[in-house]
């Protein structure tokens, strides 16, 4: 934590706990704390106090949304074919191919319900 401005008129934090744990305990509070986005002491002191305080937020696997954005810009792309195609022979032969293109939208979207 950086240094209090001047002008910062409340509570500051002083008092120190100390707990003794395994190193192996450390490196998986470290671990959780860096999953939710927290430093090891802002994660501890919530996890200390989440009687009193919202609990941590769960963060999302940011491999995933990379993953599933890459995979919703294909879906885009094929969809902006699609119109294209349509738009210039004022035809849709291809009902199979909306049908596929509908079917990945249904799955992109049940995976972003779900993370």
């Amino acid at each position: 934590m950086g240094r209090y401005k001047t002008a910062y008129s409340g509570e500051r934090q002083t008092a120190r706990v100390g707990i003794v744990m395994k190193l192996s305990d450390r490196l998986e509070v470290e671990q959780r704390a860096a999953k939710a986005g927290l430093s090891l002491s802002d994660y501890s002191r919530a996890m200390l106090l989440r009687q009193r305080a919202n609990p941590v937020p769960e963060t999302r696997d940011p491999a995933a949304i990379r993953a599933l954005k890459a995979e919703i810009a294909r879906v885009g792309n094929n969809i902006n074919q699609l119109a294209r195609i349509a738009n210039e022979t004022k035809d849709i032969r291809s009902q199979r191919a909306l049908e596929a293109v509908s079917a990945q939208i249904m799955t992109a979207l049940q995976r972003v319900i779900e993370l």
